[in-house]
């Protein structure tokens, strides 16, 4: 048995002491915490910031971190047994706690009354002290109806790393050189970076509807954490 970070070790709550009581996947959760932990800053001044939000939305387990710039979600099927809970967690911890647990079903909990998440499965009995999850920001979503471009997930991973190297990284110097440019035409979408030595551009055909969209240019850590969490195959649609 394995204890994280408790002053009085949380025993396997049963169901009726648990505000929060969930079952899911570990290879499914160890997969959302890699993907989230790129939206992590684990040596920000802001202590939340080294957290990721665990929490339950319309059936499914949620994980969320943030760096106040880009935001990543991640929503995990999962068994829910009882209740809504929420709470923040050491994202390090956590992610390492999960990894070492072996493959199959994997039993979350939260006790009524605290922050504390309870993790078993056959072999492991592990508690992590969490946080508050009210001082966690808001990551802004989408409302309402909206239009979406959409691409190729990989392409889209390739026209990435054919660009984002060419954007300068001190970004003491001129903001529009440390950015990545995105252009959505008619029937392509272009994305292109610039220092003051070199010049990366990438064009790709759009295989959806034409529809002309705005010009923007976001920071090239942005792309980072996007070609990260992004899948490997499948569409990539963008608001």
């Amino acid at each position: 048995m394995t204890t994280v970070g408790l002053p009085k070790p949380v025993t396997d709550a049963s169901s009726d002491t648990a505000s929060l009581r969930l079952k899911c996947k570990q290879e499914d959760l160890a997969r959302g915490l890699s993907i989230v932990s790129g939206a992590v800053l684990p040596h920000s001044t802001v202590p939340i910031l080294k957290n990721i939000l665990v929490s339950t939305d319309r059936g499914r387990l949620r994980l969320s971190a943030t760096t106040l710039e880009v935001g990543i979600q991640v929503w995990i099927d999962a068994q829910i047994e009882r209740g809504e809970g929420t709470t923040g967690l050491p994202a390090d911890l956590f992610k390492k706690m999960v990894a070492t647990l072996p493959l199959g079903e994997v039993t979350l909990q939260i006790p009524q009354g605290s922050q504390t998440l309870n993790v078993t499965c056959p072999g492991a009995n592990t508690n992590i002290r969490g946080v508050d999850p009210r001082e966690f920001p808001v990551i802004p979503g989408i409302e309402g109806e909206c239009d979406a471009a959409v691409i190729d997930a990989g392409l889209l991973r390739t026209m990435i790393n054919q660009v984002v190297f060419a954007a300068e990284k001190d970004i003491m110097g001129k903001p529009v050189w440390s950015s990545v440019k995105l252009v959505i035409e008619d029937r392509t979408v272009t994305l292109a970076a610039a220092d003051s030595f070199r010049v990366a551009e990438r064009i790709a055909p759009r295989p959806d509807r034409p529809r002309l969209w705005p010009i923007f240019s976001s920071p090239p850590a942005t792309w980072r954490n996007w070609r990260i969490s992004s899948p490997r195959r499948g569409r990539s649609r963008s608001w």
